[in-house]
């Protein structure tokens, strides 16, 4: 793990997570209210990944089609962040609960 993921993975857990589901080299899972999403975890996972390759409530483009594919697809109220490297790719989704105030975050890091 690189030190840029390594200060990902430590600012996600001040933020203090509900729920930790899987923390694993290629797959970290966790569970967080929307308010700290909006108040901190969107603005560490844009640092990271950049700007969403699609955004909660936007269609599905091709490319997002794509990557999220491996995971079982992505639907409109999701969000995915995407980047490439030489090594793969990592791959962050959002998935809001019906609650309206919590979601599931997953990230992954796939080799090419």
């Amino acid at each position: 793990m690189n030190s840029k993921t390594e200060q990902l993975i430590q600012g996600i857990k001040e933020l203090g997570p509900q729920e930790l589901r899987s923390d694993t080299e290629t797959n970290y899972e966790f569970v967080i209210s929307r308010e700290k999403l909006e108040k901190g975890l969107s603005v560490l996972l844009e640092g990271y990944f950049g700007s969403p390759l699609k955004a909660a409530g936007k269609e599905v483009s091709p490319e997002a089609k794509k990557k999220a594919e491996p995971f079982g697809g992505v639907r409109k109220d999701q969000t995915l962040y995407s980047f490439e490297n030489p090594e793969g790719y990592n791959t962050c989704m959002i998935w809001p609960w019906s609650d309206g105030r919590t979601v599931t975050v997953k990230m992954y890091r796939l080799a090419s």
